[in-house]
């Protein structure tokens, strides 16, 4: 291939070299901590079905959020301080006011409830015409 080839052909996936960045500094791929082959290997594949559920939890978010790679979706939604509040067993977590984590949790419900009737549908389609 000639090397204007080349560029338009890589220059459809000029996007892998920041996944690939994103799995070594958000999900640690770089790491190999095993001695053995295979379970380094299979670390790696439970590091990438992280990666792909964290792409599918960011699709439930509010734009804004695509964007954001794995170690701001941590600070942003997992990393909230919070308190541990009641008594035996009636125990809750109570987190600060924070309007834009509420926006973007009715967000999130509003796209996961449209996500079950989809497949709901499409399950139902399958029952109806089995192959």
């Amino acid at each position: 291939m000639s090397p204007e080839e080349v560029w338009h052909c890589y220059n459809k996936r000029c996007d892998v070299e920041n996944r690939i960045d994103e799995l070594k500094e958000g999900f640690g791929l770089d790491q190999a901590s095993q001695n053995q082959f295979f379970a380094n290997y299979a670390f790696a594949v439970v590091k990438g079905i992280a990666y792909n559920i964290l792409q599918g939890f960011k699709w439930l978010l509010p734009r804004e959020v695509l964007p954001f790679e794995a170690p701001r979706v941590r600070r942003t939604f997992i990393n909230q301080p919070g308190n541990i509040r009641g008594n035996g067993r009636n125990r809750y977590v109570s987190l600060p006011p924070n309007r834009w984590l509420e926006k973007a949790i009715i967000i999130f419900k509003r796209k996961f409830l449209l996500l079950k009737k989809y497949l709901a549908a499409i399950q139902a389609l399958e029952l109806l015409n089995p192959v």
